[in-house]
């Protein structure tokens, strides 16, 4: 009941522009696509897909969630606003596949340079098998069934430390030609 005219009030009278919710860090980067105009037109796009543990559903994370996106529609306010989620993706119940957040990154430096990307999603999509493997509820209670051991998880996380490893060496190329805030968000 607090939490939407608070953060109203602290976006216009102070100057905030960005909140961040108890929901999944990578799903949020799809409502945050949502509020800044880009991605899907309706709410109803993201309500799953952009928040963990069914807070889409939500009224008030609706009514926040619109209110942002009309807030960064109006041509007079120069500071857009930003949507974060700050829960890991390894809840007790599931955990989510790392491939959202990988496709993100790769998708980010195939923008910039195709043939980086390509060659990063050749190597990088194989270890990745289906989604349904990372999120396996029954690994909770059997962790002998968890991906997180397999050959392909241990090779996946070395492809993952070289793709950070060449974010971070070409970082003024990247920035020049993103913008800072598109950078640090693929990093």
């Amino acid at each position: 009941m607090l939490r939407n005219p608070l953060f109203g009030r602290l976006v216009e009278a102070h100057g905030y522009s960005a909140i961040a919710i108890e929901s999944s860090f990578p799903r949020a980067h799809v409502v945050n696509e949502y509020v800044a105009g880009r991605g899907p037109s309706a709410y109803e796009a993201v309500q799953e897909t952009g928040f963990s543990h069914g807070f889409g559903r939500l009224d008030a994370n609706r009514e926040l969630v619109e209110w942002m996106r009309a807030y960064n529609a109006d041509p007079s306010h120069r500071i857009k606003l930003r949507f974060y989620g700050f829960d890991s993706p390894t809840e007790m119940g599931s955990t989510d596949s790392p491939s959202r957040v990988l496709h993100f990154v790769l998708d980010y430096l195939a923008s910039i340079d195709s043939a980086a990307g390509r060659e990063y999603r050749d190597r990088i999509d194989p270890l990745l098998g289906e989604d349904s493997d990372w999120e396996d509820p029954a690994t909770i209670f059997d962790p002998t069934k968890s991906i997180g051991q397999s050959p392909a998880a241990t090779a996946l996380r070395v492809e993952a430390e070289d793709l950070i490893s060449e974010l971070q060496r070409r970082r003024p190329e990247l920035v020049a030609k993103s913008g800072e805030d598109r950078y640090l968000e693929a990093v």
